[in-house]
C-alpha cells in the first residue's frame, strides 16, 4: 500500500490536502533473454472530502516486453469505475459519471509502436452548466481495425435530442488524419 499526499491551491488563500491511496501497487521490471519483462499492477481509491466527496476508483494492469531489438509485446487493461473524479480536474463539469474501462495490445518497434484494442466510455454523463449543456447517455467506443486505423464510434444526449458522431483515427504515431461524421436530431 503505498499513499501520495498532494498540495491543490484552490485559491490563493484556500490549501487543499490531497491523499491518494494505492491499495495495490506493483512494479516489476526484470531482464530477460535478450530484453525486459515489465509487470505493473495499480489500484486507486481516493475519496477527496474537501471536494465534495470526489471519488477515484480504479485499476490497470501493463504486462509489456521490450526486446533488445526494440520489438514490444504486451498488454493494458485498465479501468476507471465513475468519472466523477473529473470535476476536480475540470471544474467547468458538474455531475460527471460513467465508466472507462480499456482493453490494448502493445506491438511493433519503440520507433514504430503499434497499439491495438479498445478504450469504451459507458453510461456516462455530465453538466457544463456555464454553456446550459447537460449530456445523458454518453457512450464512446474507440476500436482498432488495423494498426494504424481506429474506428470511433459514438452518441450522446441532451434535452430530447441525440447526437451520433462515428469516424476514423487514422495513423495517430504517424501524422495524424481523423474523420468524423456527427449526425443529430434536436440536439
Amino acid at each position: 500500500s503505498l499513499s501520495i499526499e498532494t498540495v491543490l491551491d484552490a485559491e490563493d488563500d484556500v490549501r487543499v490536502v490531497q491523499q491518494f491511496s494505492f491499495p495495490q501497487l506493483q512494479l516489476d521490471v526484470v531482464r530477460q533473454d535478450q530484453g525486459w519483462q515489465l509487470t505493473t499492477a495499480l489500484r486507486v481509491f481516493q475519496r477527496a472530502e474537501a471536494l465534495n466527496n470526489l471519488e477515484l476508483q480504479g485499476s490497470a494492469n501493463v504486462a509489456l516486453k521490450i526486446a533488445d531489438s526494440g520489438e514490444l509485446d504486451g498488454s493494458l487493461s485498465a479501468g476507471l469505475v465513475d468519472l466523477q473524479f473529473l470535476e476536480a480536474l475540470l471544474p467547468v463539469l458538474e455531475d460527471a459519471r460513467g465508466e472507462l474501462v480499456s482493453s490494448l495490445r502493445f506491438a511493433g518497434t519503440l520507433e514504430q509502436p503499434q497499439l491495438l484494442g479498445q478504450v469504451q466510455l459507458s453510461d456516462a454523463s455530465f453538466t457544463i452548466a456555464t454553456l446550459g449543456i447537460a449530456l445523458q447517455e454518453v457512450d464512446l467506443l474507440i476500436e482498432s481495425m488495423s494498426i494504424d486505423r481506429y474506428q470511433l464510434t459514438s452518441r450522446a444526449q441532451s434535452d430530447g435530442g441525440t447526437l451520433a458522431i462515428n469516424g476514423e483515427l487514422i495513423s495517430p504515431f504517424a501524422g495524424f488524419a481523423i474523420n468524423l461524421n456527427a449526425e443529430g436530431e434536436q440536439f
